[in-house]
């Protein structure tokens, strides 16, 4: 995957500040702009006029770039989500005095746009988008339901559970979709897998209030009323899973965003005023984004989060002490992707260091070499890259690859240098199709990183578990990187 570069040329024209840049998206004569999704260099959301009038809006990088995609016929609506160069929300229609809201697919134009809404339904708002199904909710009289499409209003499935009062369905990705259920107790975070029958329950226990806003690679974000307050929350899949992720020190926070083992949100200062920011999985791990704003934003929020090639982006918005108000904002940072390599085990037999640096099917394959003993991997890669700072907040590894046999184990470890060995992270069986695993570290993360230097390094492995009938047989990595978001 690659980003357009027309989204990066103008960063020397505008607020850098550590490892960030901040681009202030709001366009020229507008009153009120927010952007709400970010993917492959698009950012979604919408603006507003000083009339109050609402354009669904779609950006390329740059104030400059915005585009209305209010649909012919239509009125007033917002984008929501934003993914593979679609984009869903919604959009009103008033055809013979009768104003009805509905969810609409856009393909980056106003022309584009496709309504959702299923026959029989009175209402209904797209939410989320993944590359495949989008989702949201439908109404009928007083009852919303969370609802599932995959391109078309034919397509739509009611995923509102039984025994639930309403539901709305938010984010999607994978084949998950999470959203909430609305009880006689109040909401339950919810995840389905595609039908109202596979609903799964993530109230965590002794809670209030819970719901989950968005979804990525089986890790569920969003909120849980705990004591009273409420805590930005990321599970993997049950209620059990929860992890409360309320940084210390603030009076509230929810999570609204996530991508690739990170999470974006906002927390509540103690001074009343909200913050953006981002997670690495845990409460100590939050990144307060609002520091990198320019004097005058007394508050934020972020609301996505995307990685694209070397680039991680956060959309949301700010509030500004004077006019406009409400403006539209993406922090953009830049990912420390591997400078060199070399084959400790095993050989190369395609590929260069190029190979690592995109995700783009050009791999870089290995077979295995000679070892002293079954438990010593044959393949063995040190990835080397130089970090930006010597004690970061947290920052992760990430590694797009595969092997050609199912029975193959992939061992990530990273070298510490306090310790002067490596440290394994993550062991688990490879898989035989592309797939992305992330690792985050979040305590003492100046272990991983030479103090001089700034270098780090990585040592990617694989061992055949049992027999193997096919040889030599293969470990391939397409994509390798890592993030220092803050």
């Amino acid at each position: 995957m690659k980003y357009a570069t027309s989204a990066f040329a103008f960063f020397l024209a505008i607020c850098a500040n550590a490892q960030w840049t901040v681009v202030y998206l709001h366009p020229d004569g507008m009153d009120v702009s927010v952007a709400r999704g970010v993917s492959g260099g698009e950012q979604g959301g919408y603006v507003a006029e000083d009339n109050g009038r609402y354009h669904p809006s779609l950006w390329n990088g740059t104030a400059s770039s915005w585009t209305d995609l209010t649909p012919p016929g239509f009125f007033d609506g917002r984008v929501y989500g934003v993914r593979s160069g679609r984009q869903v929300g919604f959009s009103f229609e008033n055809q013979t005095g009768t104003v009805r809201r509905h969810a609409i697919l856009w393909s980056g134009a106003a022309e584009s746009a496709v309504s959702l809404m299923p026959g029989g339904m009175e209402s209904s708002w797209g939410w989320g988008i993944s590359e495949d199904q989008q989702v949201g909710i439908t109404g009928q009289g007083t009852t919303a339901r969370a609802a599932l499409w995959s391109g078309t209003a034919e397509s739509y499935v009611n995923l509102h559970p039984a025994g639930a009062e309403n539901s709305q369905s938010n984010g999607v990705s994978g084949g998950q979709q999470v959203g909430y259920a609305g009880f006689a107790d109040g909401l339950h975070a919810s995840l389905w897998n595609g039908t109202a029958a596979s609903w799964v329950d993530l109230k965590p226990a002794g809670s209030g209030q819970s719901h989950a806003l968005a979804v990525d690679a089986g890790q569920q974000v969003g909120y849980a009323d705990v004591d009273g307050v409420r805590r930005a929350s990321v599970w993997t899949g049950t209620a059990g899973s929860w992890i409360d992720l309320n940084p210390t020190g603030v009076t509230e926070s929810q999570a609204s965003g996530v991508h690739a083992g990170q999470q974006v949100g906002y927390a509540h200062m103690v001074d009343g005023r909200d913050h953006a920011g981002m997670w690495f999985g845990t409460a100590g791990s939050w990144v307060d984004l609002h520091t990198f704003l320019l004097p005058g934003f007394t508050s934020s929020e972020a609301r996505d989060i995307s990685h694209e090639g070397a680039f991680t982006s956060v959309v949301g918005f700010g509030r500004f002490d004077g006019q406009p108000s409400l403006q539209a904002v993406m922090w953009v940072s830049r990912a420390s992707a591997p400078t060199s390599y070399s084959i400790f085990r095993g050989s190369v037999i395609s590929g260069t260091l190029a190979s690592l640096l995109s995700s783009d099917d050009d791999k870089l394959v290995m077979r295995p070499g000679a070892v002293f003993s079954n438990a010593e991997p044959p393949i063995q890669i040190i990835l080397n890259s130089t970090a930006p700072t010597s004690s970061p907040a947290g920052f992760s590894f990430s590694l797009e690859s595969n092997a050609s046999i199912a029975n193959a184990e992939q061992k990530i470890s990273l070298y510490n240098y306090v310790a002067g060995q490596y440290e394994v992270l993550d062991t688990r069986l490879a898989t035989t199709a592309d797939d992305t695993v992330h690792v985050s570290v979040t305590t003492n993360t100046s272990r991983f990183i030479q103090p001089l230097t700034m270098a780090i390094r990585a040592r990617v492995s694989y061992r055949a578990l049992g027999a193997t009938f096919v040889y030599p047989w293969l470990g391939r990595i397409d994509k390798a990187w890592w993030a220092f978001p803050g």
